[in-house]
């Protein structure tokens, strides 16, 4: 089965074993995940350049850095939106995973990665907590969190890709997890989730904050509603 996501706070610690030298409660925990970065001396020439950038211009640096990647329509395709992708989704994509079950699966992923990028008209759910199968896109809750998923329903195990806008038209995809193990839509899975991507953001992207605008034709050109 596909690898997930580092998601959960127990998977947080055991990715970053320093954290276990002494008891940390969860609140404790999150202002390590989710604080202000640390940021090296040798790093404050580079943020002070990017402070001058505009959101479009750090989306570029950070691609040449390789932290960010663009999506590409496929060969003939009309581009209507932008999307960049993590190393963390790349990896789940070009990993050449050892079932055809598991292949089939990613390569799924990457098609609809590439519909967001190349569809003229993109289906949004109506409702979050009841998004229907058809829905590519919603709007996680609360908004005001400004957090959406790419929803990749088929074939089973769903996925699902987590991120925010920059601009309109302009996605940036920063995890991934497999929809059963989010369970509710009110766990706390999907809040630890949230604020990973929130802290992902400010990693790559500060001090720009993501786009907000009013649901969903401020966001994305083609927007339509599922039946829900």
């Amino acid at each position: 089965m596909i690898c997930t996501s580092s998601l959960s706070v127990k998977q947080f610690v055991q990715d970053n074993k320093y954290l276990t030298l002494s008891p940390l409660s969860e609140n404790h925990l999150w202002e390590y995940a989710c604080g202000t970065p640390v940021v090296k001396e040798s790093e404050i020439d580079r943020l002070r350049q990017l402070t001058y950038m505009s959101i479009r211009d750090v989306i570029k640096y950070r691609c040449n850095e390789q932290r960010l990647f663009p999506v590409e329509a496929a060969p003939g395709d009309t581009v209507y939106r932008s999307l960049y992708i993590s190393q963390e989704i790349k990896n789940l994509i070009e990993t050449d995973w050892p079932t055809a079950l598991e292949r089939h699966r990613t390569v799924s992923l990457q098609l609809d990665l590439e519909r967001f990028v190349s569809d003229q008209h993109i289906t949004v759910a109506r409702y979050v907590m009841h998004a229907r199968p058809a829905a590519l896109l919603a709007q996680l809750y609360p908004p005001a969190e400004e957090v959406w998923e790419i929803r990749s329903v088929d074939p089973v195990p769903s996925l699902r890709v987590f991120g925010r806008f920059a601009e309109k038209d302009v996605f940036v995809a920063l995890r991934w997890q497999h929809r059963g193990i989010l369970g509710k839509t009110d766990s706390s899975e999907w809040d630890f989730l949230m604020k990973f991507c929130q802290h992902d953001w400010r990693c790559l992207v500060h001090p720009y904050p993501p786009h907000s605008g009013s649901y969903p034709h401020d966001y994305v050109t083609g927007a339509f509603f599922d039946r829900s």
